[in-house]
């Protein structure tokens, strides 16, 4: 179960940090050169928006600096109100307001957990409004005609740089850019050398109409019959595990 978790962290912690906060407001102009007021724009085109459905590549690179990818994967991420779901090749999850379910394809798992048990993922970085306390450590740059970068540079934790390229006008997130602080193996086999990895997640296509609202349905993955869950038909041969646990009783 381990591994699921860690896979799923590694590519939804991203969006944790965007994709909140209510009162839509409109992009205002010291927004252009104000890493706080950026912020705030950013988590507004979420909050403005009641579904976002975005494909993603995600490459990663083996330093800083190549150019040459370690891996390339695709995936979606889905926002409908409180629901989520994500994919990224192989691993797919839903959270609700109650429940997670995460399937591992290539290790033919299904675990399923509630909020007691699983708490939303905390992101291996500081929220961005630690981030933006210090003007020495954030700042926005031009990036073209169309997109400028938030750049957030980190003296503890687990990434060091982060870039969130968007656009200016709308202030629609284009493209994060991670780099990782932490040395890991990128090799299967562990056997690798240790490397301090980057991470590019863009955004291919993002569309507001409604796409991809079948994977929004809990009841597409697992089955409730009185206290009991079991997976689909369609991941009866996967092994599942459930991790619901119960209220702690209150005195």
């Amino acid at each position: 179960m381990r591994t699921i978790l860690f896979k799923l962290s590694l590519f939804t912690f991203g969006f944790s940090f965007l994709a909140a906060g209510d009162h839509p407001k409109m992009p205002s102009k010291p927004a252009l050169s104000d890493p706080k007021a950026v912020l705030e724009n950013l988590r507004t085109f979420y909050a403005a928006h009641p579904y976002i459905y975005h494909e993603l590549t995600y490459t990663l690179y083996a330093d800083h600096q190549t150019a040459t990818p370690h891996s390339v994967d695709h995936g979606i991420f889905i926002q409908s109100g409180d629901t989520r779901y994500a994919r990224l090749a192989a691993i797919e999850s839903l959270t609700t307001k109650e429940y997670t379910v995460a399937i591992d394809h290539d290790d033919r798992l299904v675990l399923l957990a509630n909020r007691i048990s699983l708490p939303p993922t905390a992101a291996p970085i500081d929220p961005l409004e630690v981030w933006t306390a210090n003007p020495d450590e954030v700042e926005v740059r031009y990036a073209s005609e169309q997109h400028d970068v938030l750049l957030v540079s980190t003296e503890y934790g687990e990434v060091a740089q982060t870039e969130i390229w968007y656009d200016k006008q709308t202030f629609q997130p284009a493209k994060i850019i991670m780099k990782y602080r932490r040395s890991i193996v990128l090799e299967t086999d562990a056997e690798g050398d240790p490397v301090q990895p980057r991470m590019e997640i863009e955004y291919r296509n993002t569309a507001f109409d409604g796409q991809g609202r079948e994977h929004l349905d809990l009841n597409g993955y697992v089955r409730r019959k009185g206290e009991d869950w079991t997976p689909v038909p369609a991941y009866r041969n996967y092994e599942f595990i459930n991790n619901i646990r119960e209220l702690a009783v209150q005195n």
